[in-house]
């Protein structure tokens, strides 16, 4: 059995709330992603199409970025909304593989009680 190497993941957090009474929330992350170990990749095989549609990819060191943004509209109600992302820093894989990048979108609602 092989014990996996331990990766590194170093980040930088930053984030705060804007306007006269605080409704605007921005957050920011951004790091590093050191992989320990063997690397894992993904090729062509016999000629054939290759296994993703864009081509060869390898898993390597990666930075890393995400943004959030939420707005109180109501006492009980955010509009929220979330990017984050990896990127390839070296290796071989195909440029139009080093950038993975994901958006989300939501409403959270909350419900405050009072005790009486």
């Amino acid at each position: 059995m092989r014990i996996p190497k331990l990766g590194t993941r170093p980040q930088f957090i930053v984030e705060n709330q804007f306007g006269s009474e605080r409704r605007f929330k921005i957050g920011v992350n951004v790091g590093y992603r050191a992989h320990g170990g063997k690397q894992s990749e993904v090729r062509e095989r016999h000629h054939r199409q290759a296994p993703t549609q864009r081509g060869y990819v390898r898993s390597v060191d990666l930075g890393t970025y995400s943004l959030g943004l939420s707005y109180r509209v109501l006492d009980a109600l955010d509009l929220v909304g979330e990017t984050y992302a990896s990127y390839q820093l070296a290796g071989e894989s195909d440029s139009k593989q080093k950038l993975s990048e994901e958006f989300v979108a939501a409403s959270s609602c909350s419900s405050r009680t009072t005790a009486t």
